[in-house]
């Protein structure tokens, strides 16, 4: 018992040698602060730029070169994606153009733009890649999707 007592006091007073303990729990609280700032500087780039402004609706829409723009960490984006919504970012900029796709589409003035229009429009660049992530994501394919769902005669839309 003795030897534990020894040990707790030991402890006590070395903590309290000046400087140990506010040098330790400064440097604890630095990251800590570190890591909210950066959490908090790619919750607003999602929010902002991919989720309001849709930035990666754009053909020229680079992951990696808009998050260098914005001075973010591409390994703490994808770290914070994969947390936050179990997905990699190639995944989850899929699922915003699929939405997007889905928002676009119930324009009214969709109909003019035909299927190409308006996968490229929603940021894909080809067809098959459109087809196979909207499916994919969707469980159906785009055409499905416009004929069940919106009610939408496929074969014109595909004539215009």
């Amino acid at each position: 018992m003795n030897i534990v007592k020894s040990c707790v006091f030991l402890l006590f007073a070395i903590s309290e040698i000046k400087g140990i303990h506010t040098s330790i729990l400064g440097n604890n609280l630095h990251h800590h602060f570190d890591r909210i700032n950066q959490e908090e500087e790619v919750n607003s780039f999602i929010q902002k730029t991919l989720l309001e402004e849709k930035v990666f609706l754009r053909h020229d829409f680079d992951i990696k070169k808009a998050l260098s723009d914005h001075n973010l960490s591409e390994r703490d984006f994808r770290l914070m994606v994969k947390r936050d919504r179990g997905l990699t970012i190639h995944e989850f900029i899929i699922k915003l153009k699929v939405k997007a796709f889905i928002e676009i589409s119930q324009n009214e003035d969709y109909g003019r733009y035909g299927m190409e229009g308006l996968y490229e429009m929603a940021g894909f660049n080809s067809k098959a890649t459109f087809y196979r992530n909207f499916k994919k994501e969707m469980g159906i394919t785009p055409s499905d999707y416009l004929k069940k769902v919106k009610g939408i005669n496929v074969e014109q839309l595909a004539k215009e």
